[in-house]
């Protein structure tokens, strides 16, 4: 007579066989999945974290190049002797077609080309390589409206809602729109403070207010990002305060 205990445990083993049989695979590819989400998010930070080293490196490399370069300069543009005067030029304009002639020296070259005209010519061609070097130093993003809203979908959402009433009213041009996973308490409009700037900020406050933003704080964005020898941008952030986020229309809440 079969042992009733040991069919049962037979049942057991076979449906518990089964179930392991469907789940296993699911277990599987969820832990892999999950692996390989961990990896991809350590090896953007370890990309981001290589680049930020590599960029602190070359400005730091940079830097002792343009100290290097007056060092050497200095002796020369300011010499009595014309020859060495030409040569200090030359240097400079070849430095800065480099991206690395020092800012400094300027007025320096501005005095010879007004003061020295047999040098005139050469000083002229310094300064236009300066120009360029300064130009290219001072690249930025998109001149327009960045709108920054709390992390979120929802926020993100609303937040296009609201580029596209900034858009239509054509104050300014409204470059995107993106999450932050840290907001300031009240609204921000960030800029580079300039008399040009803070004209055309007070007409974007003044369009926001009519969305309903009734309190917007100016800071500066020039000490912390502004390059030495570079002109303010027309760049401007909107960071949507975290106790006034926007409402379902993208309209502000206060």
């Amino acid at each position: 007579m079969p042992d009733p205990a040991a069919s049962n445990l037979d049942k057991w083993l076979d449906r518990a066989s089964k179930i392991a049989g469907v789940l296993l695979p699911v277990i599987v590819a969820a832990v892999g999945g999950f692996y390989t989400a961990n990896k991809d998010t350590n090896d953007r930070l370890t990309r981001e974290a290589q680049a930020q080293r590599d960029e602190y490196q070359q400005r730091w490399d940079n830097t002792q190049k343009q100290y290097a370069n007056m060092t050497a300069l200095v002796p020369l543009l300011t010499s009595h002797d014309r020859s060495a005067i030409d040569t200090g030029l030359d240097i400079y304009t070849s430095e800065a077609n480099a991206g690395q002639a020092p800012l400094d020296l300027r007025l320096t070259i501005e005095r010879i080309k007004s003061d020295q005209p047999n040098h005139a010519s050469a000083a002229q061609e310094a300064l236009e390589a300066l120009r360029g070097q300064m130009a290219r130093a001072c690249q930025q993003d998109p001149d327009g409206l960045y709108v920054e809203v709390q992390n979120s979908s929802d926020q993100l959402k609303r937040g296009k809602q609201l580029s596209q009433l900034l858009t239509d009213s054509q104050v300014i041009p409204v470059q995107g729109v993106q999450r932050v996973d840290s907001s300031p308490k009240h609204t921000q409009l960030r800029y580079y403070f300039s008399e040009t700037n803070t004209a055309q900020a007070q007409r974007i406050k003044v369009e926001l207010a009519k969305h309903g933003f009734l309190r917007i704080d100016d800071q500066d964005l020039s000490p912390r990002y502004l390059k030495k020898g570079c002109l303010p941008p027309g760049i401007y952030e909107l960071w949507v305060g975290s106790d006034t986020p926007l409402s379902a229309d993208g309209s502000g809440t206060g």
